[in-house]
């Protein structure tokens, strides 16, 4: 015989749970027998026992693996022969499981499935969600995916663990063998958790307290300022150690002003991070929690066969309260705790029973009031005869429960100025039967029904059996419907998911902004790169016709090319130097006139070059001579012509480009009446400054 192994730390429990292997594809063995499951704390032929009495007082408490024989697959068939504390479906029939045992992978293995993975997480995939309902002694799990086709369930799953009486969240949550059950079934359901959003609902022990408060109309920048400092003043709470979240109802009229309807979910903050933190360490990080309330309105929402337009009511009940919530539009209205529980309804039977002499357990409660599942998983049956003898009319507890929501929807249709109530359901851990809802039926005169989550035809079930059809799976359902955006989230608040559309919203803007300033720049350049195209098809179509108009003969690199353009510049410049020779007499002429006073006037220029010398000139390279004659007279006095004359001869010397004047001849003769003194001067020059300068 093996002797039983111990574990003596606890907190090796976790480590054990995210240690453990990915369980087997074959959907028979996914959760038949503890012997055949390899993932968790199961190991093959040992079970687990928690030793709450160790030896020593204050010596941890011990882990027990011990050896036993596999134990038959564990059905629903029939709730006589189910033994244990709540309901489980066999994975054999779930025809597609998601479960896969990942393979070991070599270094090109897992970079290239790290940028396959980066690349699906780009494209538009369809989401798989897990929800979490934890409930007292089980916890219910169930797995959906959302296509563009709908939502569809892939697999549920029931779960018993040890209750905590009395309990806070947090000490539920620190409860190990509560926690061992619970990561347990996520390592099953949920893995890998990477590629699954894991939602919960938070635990029964302390209920989420919701409150309703109107508020002035404000803008929507104001809105969450405005509810906060209202439901600071009315409710006193402490923002430090609560966490804040609202939801905004409808604008209504009170007292002639406009105001706005707001419902407020006030919850302990450190038990939020308490049951956030204790999932990330597992690791299964949490993408949201909330509270049942929201995950039954997901469900609401998305049943089609419940009417949008008219309110309707749904009440669960429990051990010792019950809750009534109103729905209204696609949202949650108003939430009422009333002190009408399971304990009620077994004291008003138990009370009718004993005046017919009659005792009567609380297990045979369940069977005459309740659906056949219940919590603790048993069920016994009353006798025909006992049946005979109770009567639910004169039951107080279905009349006050009656009274009670009766009562709710007069006040939800007073306070929000909303119709009355058109349909009452419920659904739950411990849903009434349906003459229990005829009775209650009768007494409000509303319509009553059980919520069947599988049942709904917007959902597409994708597993088998008929066993998942328990109204105790609604809030997980709903929950497996969840959105981030529209489902109230104590990680994600109305804040939180404001702040994010307005980024969003920036982020839409920007991005529009830079995809027209990037379609502008392209139209832009396209527009200039076509121009700059026209450009140069035009240069070469001139280039073209400039090349066919103008041929240039090619000429080679030789000692005659090089002799033939010396012999052409040489031309060049001798045709240059002739042609400002035949503007000498132009320039000399013109500098005559500057030294030529008003009184003088010239009737005769000559100038006389030898063609003989200009020939040497040319060929020689000498400078040219000539002879100017000068005939004219001068107009003065007759005392003062002679002074003229000499001044005009003294300014003439004094020309660079002229030699000294001679004289030639003087007569004084009459002109017009006037006396006038004829001359004639020959000048010889050589307009040295008017040669081109050598170079």
């Amino acid at each position: 015989m093996t002797t039983p192994k111990e574990i003596t730390a606890t907190e090796q429990l976790l480590d054990l749970i995210r240690t453990s292997p990915a369980p087997p594809t074959d959907e028979t063995n996914w959760q038949e027998s503890d012997t055949n499951c390899l993932s968790g704390l199961c190991l093959e032929g040992f079970t687990l026992d928690l030793d709450s009495n160790p030896q020593e007082e204050n010596s941890p408490p011990t882990l027990v693996l011990t050896p036993e024989t596999p134990s038959p697959p564990v059905t629903t068939e029939s709730s006589e022969e189910v033994e244990s504390t709540a309901e489980t479906i066999p994975l054999k029939e779930i025809p597609s499981p998601s479960f896969t045992e990942a393979p070991k992978q070599t270094l090109l293995q897992s970079s290239t499935s790290t940028m396959l993975s980066t690349l699906q997480r780009l494209r538009p995939m369809s989401k798989t969600t897990v929800a979490v309902d934890i409930q007292p002694g089980v916890i219910h799990l169930v797995k959906s995916q959302r296509d563009k086709h709908g939502h569809s369930i892939l697999a549920c799953q029931s779960v018993p663990h040890e209750t905590i009486q009395d309990s806070s969240t947090q000490d539920l949550f620190d409860f190990p063998p509560f926690k061992a059950v619970l990561f347990k079934a996520l390592s099953e359901i949920a893995n890998p958790p990477a590629s699954h959003e894991i939602w919960c609902s938070y635990a029964y022990c302390n209920p989420v307290t919701l409150h309703n408060i109107s508020i002035p109309k404000v803008t929507d920048k104001e809105i969450a300022n405005a509810v906060f400092w209202s439901a600071k003043r009315e409710l006193e709470f402490d923002e430090t150690s609560t966490l804040f979240d609202y939801s905004i109802l409808q604008e209504s009229t009170e007292d002639n002003q406009n105001k706005i309807q707001v419902l407020v979910c006030l919850v302990p903050l450190y038990e939020v991070k308490g049951v956030q933190s204790m999932f990330h360490d597992a690791g299964f990080p949490l993408t949201g929690l909330t509270f049942p309330a929201a995950a039954t309105q997901n469900f609401i929402n998305q049943d089609l066969s419940i009417p949008i337009d008219k309110p309707v009511a749904y009440f669960t009940i429990r051990k010792h309260n019950s809750f009534i919530d109103i729905y209204y539009k696609g949202k949650m209205f108003f939430s009422r705790e009333i002190k009408t529980g399971i304990e009620s309804f077994v004291e008003s039977l138990q009370e009718q029973a004993s005046q017919h002499n009659i005792l009567i357990d609380e297990e045979n409660v369940f069977d005459y009031l309740f659906l056949p599942y219940t919590a603790s998983g048993k069920s016994n049956r009353v006798s025909p005869e006992v049946l005979a003898l109770l009567n639910l009319d004169e039951m107080a507890v279905i009349d006050r429960l009656s009274r009670q929501l009766m009562r709710t929807f007069e006040y939800c249709s007073t306070t929000f100025k909303i119709p009355p109530v058109c349909k009452i359901f419920t659904s739950g851990e411990h849903t009434v039967n349906k003459p229990v809802l005829k009775a209650i039926e009768y007494r409000a005169n509303i319509p009553c029904a059980v919520l069947e989550p599988f049942s709904n035809q917007s959902i597409h079930r994708a597993i088998g059996g008929a066993n998942a059809t328990g109204p105790h799976l609604l809030v997980a359902t709903g929950l497996s419907l969840s959105e981030k955006q529209t489902t109230a989230n104590f990680l994600f608040t109305h804040a939180d998911r404001l702040e994010e559309r307005t980024s969003n919203r920036i982020n839409s803007v920007i991005a529009i902004a830079t995809i027209c300033l990037t379609i502008g720049c392209g139209i832009f350049f396209s527009l200039q790169y076509k121009q700059l195209l026209n450009k140069r098809s035009t240069a070469e179509a001139l280039r073209t016709e400039l090349a066919n108009r103008y041929q240039v003969e090619p000429r080679s690199r030789s000692n005659d090319y090089t002799n033939q353009s010396i012999q052409k510049i040489s031309q060049f410049h001798q045709e240059n130097k002739l042609k400002v020779d035949r503007f000498k007499t132009v320039i000399m002429i013109r500098e005559l006139t500057k030294k030529t006073s008003p009184e003088i006037t010239f009737t005769d220029l000559t100038l006389e070059l030898d063609p003989k010398a200009n020939e040497s000139r040319i060929q020689q390279n000498v400078q040219s001579q000539g002879l100017i004659q000068l005939n004219g007279y001068i107009n003065a006095p007759p005392e003062e012509q002679e002074f003229f004359l000499m001044n005009f001869l003294k300014s003439l010397a004094s020309l660079d480009l002229l030699g000294e004047p001679d004289l030639q001849s003087k007569e004084v003769t009459r002109l017009n009446g006037k006396s006038v003194l004829l001359f004639e001067i020959n000048l010889k020059t050589t307009l040295n400054s008017l040669e081109p300068q050598s170079s």
